[in-house]
């Protein structure tokens, strides 16, 4: 019995150095095959940083070399070229403040108003933006005009016009300082103008095909955003220098007493006319309506007749029938 258990012991103690064997048999592999992948990507990467220094990289893509043996374009090197062609002190600017002003005016005329207003405006160098008249017939003209003028002329422009009319009803002016977004409009002008010339100068440098589609494609991009934010700089100038006034016109209501004499005979006249038009009509109506009325029971009555006078003559024969 006491062979058995020892037996029993040895076999188990077997089974876990077959186990411990093979886990450190399984380590040794992965140490050896981690080395060697280590080992590869250093390679790769140093292949890597060899292509890199024989062309520079701007925006994550490849440049051509230049075309001067004797100088070599490393990144940092080109990250010094793309930065001193880009490195522009912070524009400044004046001032640059959205002028907008509206008024709502009672004129004597509207068109006179007009008319005053578009002269006043075409002496300051301005001009009408938009200009539009109602005329209800049954109730006061209306107008709403909007007309840009210089800035400098702005708080004349508006003395100007409140001065036509008899009431001002409304008035309200406002200001919106827009110098902070013009300034980084400038700069971000300048600096992608700044990268535009450096991606023209890659371009005149040598290289493979490849590399000079993909300067191309980012030149390409540049220049949307020079075109986006010269827009936007155009904009803001065009909002800055010439200023906004909205006006807003009604006629004063007006009670015109009549021109013409006062005549009894002939409203007596039109009076009676009118009524002779009336009975008139009115005699028209009833003969149309007995000619219908006669039209319609004349067929009625001879088809009644007619059915009265074949009921009779059936009568009479079934009486002559029964009384044979």
């Amino acid at each position: 019995m006491t062979n058995i258990t020892s037996s029993k012991h040895r076999s188990i103690f077997k089974w876990i150095g077959y186990g411990l064997l093979i886990l450190i048999a399984s380590f040794i592999i992965y140490t050896i095959i981690y080395s060697i992948s280590t080992s590869s990507d250093t390679d790769v990467e140093g292949s890597s940083n060899q292509r890199v220094s024989e062309y520079g990289m701007v925006g994550g893509m490849p440049t051509p070399a230049p075309s001067d043996k004797g100088l070599t374009l490393t990144p940092e090197a080109m990250r010094e070229d793309v930065s001193a062609a880009s490195n522009f002190e912070n524009p400044t600017a004046d001032q640059r403040i959205i002028k907008t002003g509206s008024l709502e005016l009672s004129v004597e005329d509207v068109s006179v108003a007009i008319a005053d207003i578009t002269s006043r405006v075409t002496t300051r160098n301005g001009f009408i933006q938009s200009s539009n008249t109602q005329d209800p017939g049954d109730s006061p003209r209306r107008a709403w005009m909007t007309v840009r003028v210089p800035v400098s002329a702005f708080q004349e422009m508006m003395e100007d016009i409140k001065k036509m009319a008899v009431v001002v009803l409304d008035e309200a002016v406002e200001g919106q300082d827009v110098t902070m977004q013009y300034i980084d409009l400038q700069a971000a002008l300048k600096n992608a103008r700044a990268e535009e010339e450096s991606y023209i100068q890659l371009l005149k440098r040598t290289g493979s095909v490849e590399e000079i589609l993909a300067v191309t494609r980012q030149l390409a991009e540049v220049r949307g955003r020079i075109e986006r934010y010269d827009a936007q700089k155009r904009y803001l100038e065009s909002k800055t220098d010439m200023a906004t006034i909205s006006v807003q016109m009604t006629e004063e209501t007006r009670v015109n007493v009549p021109g013409k004499t006062w005549q009894p005979l002939e409203v007596l006249r039109q009076s009676l006319s009118g009524l002779i038009h009336s009975l008139q009509g009115l005699i028209d109506l009833l003969i149309r309506l007995v000619v219908v009325v006669i039209g319609l029971l004349l067929p009625i009555a001879l088809i009644a007749g007619f059915v009265f006078w074949l009921g009779w003559k059936i009568k009479n024969f079934i009486q002559k029938k029964m009384k044979k």
